[in-house]
């Protein structure tokens, strides 16, 4: 055989050899594809023999039926399936969901769910709370109802309802639910009987448009700022709405007053931080995770006739802020709340402890930057942190942000200005001089007053 010969014999035997592992691994890798099916969703009776136990007050052939007519158009999708087995293996609201309409069904019921597979759209995924939506419009519902109020089958029992006296919001199974089905039937959200509320007519368009994690009460004041003239965009990401349905008047003045300058940037985090001072200082009404901290505590309620009268934005925010302080957690041991530092140009500045998740909230809403988020805060709380603000005394006895800063276990870790601008060095060495000691504390009043 030729030299050449056995150069192409060599390189045949290498292509037999390479097709012959390709073929092996394909083999291997196909038994381990088919693994990773999970047979208990390939039919339906397997699929029943895992959810039926789980749900006990489904009883008999009509219970299982009844899960057999929701499950069936899901079986093979088994994104869906794990999810909801996870879901109803950890007591998630996938459960209170069937059993509130296993109850409601032959009160309310208007389609057989037996048909639902027919008309069943096609879910993709882990879609679950899509399908259960779907499922639940298509057994009851004809006439559409709010977002906030669909959501009443999530969150149940649901103990932020106006309802008049008479009507429960916190039995099993779901009475709460009487609002939706009373909806579905074409009834008025203005005058649904069990409301115990004041909403207008223009703020029930609003109401049907507020986004469903704003829960009931944000969806009630999200339609009564809408109607004032607040901007959607604010009122879709704001965390904090007022407590409870009353004192519309004066909720409603400080809507109309909200029209922030340029340099708040009508940021969402802003109003929610006023609303929440003002809640707490006029009408005394705090969660309970914070009554354990009685420096706050001290100030619910203290003000019930303060007043929105002849007050700007601006003005508001530095009332609440520089005269009230709500102080929420204290500073770290050994450093206390003011302290005079000889500011750039030798023009006087300020460095005050922020005190207070809404105080957090507004600093960072003012400084443009993330120090109001809810990570931030739980720190602040925890002791974690402590966030302060370098402010410059200006001649008219005003006071400018320059900086935030945070320390952490007593140490400097970061300090930002305006938009996340950089300490310049000399901010930093000043910041550092007064770490030292070589600036004197002052007393908050002096501080305010100055």
């Amino acid at each position: 055989m030729s030299i050449t010969g056995i150069i192409i014999l060599f390189h045949l035997i290498r292509l037999v050899l390479f097709l012959i592992d390709h073929l092996n691994s394909d083999t291997s890798d196909a038994p381990a594809a088919a693994n990773q099916a999970d047979p208990r969703w390939n039919s339906l009776a397997r699929t029943m023999d895992v959810f039926y136990p789980r749900f006990p007050f489904l009883e008999g052939q009509k219970g299982r039926r009844f899960l057999e007519a929701v499950l069936r158009p899901l079986i093979g999708n088994q994104d869906m399936l794990n999810t909801l087995d996870y879901l109803a293996n950890n007591q998630s609201f996938v459960g209170r969901w069937l059993e509130a309409v296993w109850y409601w069904l032959p009160r309310e019921g208007r389609q057989p769910v037996e048909n639902w597979p027919a008309t069943c759209p096609q879910f993709q995924g882990r879609e679950y709370h899509k399908y259960l939506v779907a499922l639940t419009r298509y057994l009851f519902q004809q006439h559409s109802v709010p977002q906030v109020v669909e959501a009443l089958w999530w969150n149940y029992p649901h103990d932020t309802l106006p309802l008049r006296r008479g009507y429960q919001s916190g039995d099993q199974p779901a009475e709460v639910l009487q609002l939706y089905f009373y909806l579905t039937k074409g009834g008025s959200l203005r005058k649904a009987p069990m409301l115990d509320w004041e909403l207008s007519r223009g703020a029930v368009q609003a109401f049907y448009q507020a986004p469903a994690h704003l829960g009931f009460r944000g969806a009630y004041w999200y339609a009564l700022f809408r109607t004032e003239g607040v901007n959607r965009e604010i009122l879709d990401s704001l965390h904090y709405f007022p407590n409870g349905y009353r004192h519309t008047t004066f909720w409603r003045d400080l809507a109309r007053l909200w029209d922030p300058p340029p340099s708040f940037s009508e940021n969402a985090d802003l109003l929610g931080a006023v609303i929440c001072q003002i809640d707490w200082l006029k009408f005394g009404a705090p969660s309970e995770a914070l009554l354990q901290h009685s420096r706050l505590a001290d100030k619910y309620g203290t003000q019930p006739d303060f007043s929105l009268k002849g007050r700007t934005v601006g003005s508001l925010i530095r009332y609440l802020e520089e005269e009230l302080g709500i102080p929420e957690f204290a500073p770290p041991q050994g450093l206390q709340e003011f302290y005079y530092l000889p500011g750039p140009d030798n023009q006087p500045c300020l460095i005050r402890f922020i005190g207070s998740g809404p105080a957090l909230m507004l600093e960072g809403a003012l400084m443009a930057h993330c120090v109001g988020g809810e990570e931030y805060i739980d720190d602040a709380r925890s002791g974690v942190s402590s966030f302060w603000s370098l402010r410059e005394i200006t001649p008219g006895g005003q006071q400018k942000r320059l900086l935030t800063v945070q320390l952490i276990n007593g140490a400097l870790v970061e300090a930002k200005g305006l938009a996340n601008r950089e300490a310049s060095p000399e901010e930093w060495t000043l910041l550092e001089g007064w770490l030292a000691g070589l600036f004197p504390a002052v007393a908050r009043e002096q501080a305010i007053a100055d």
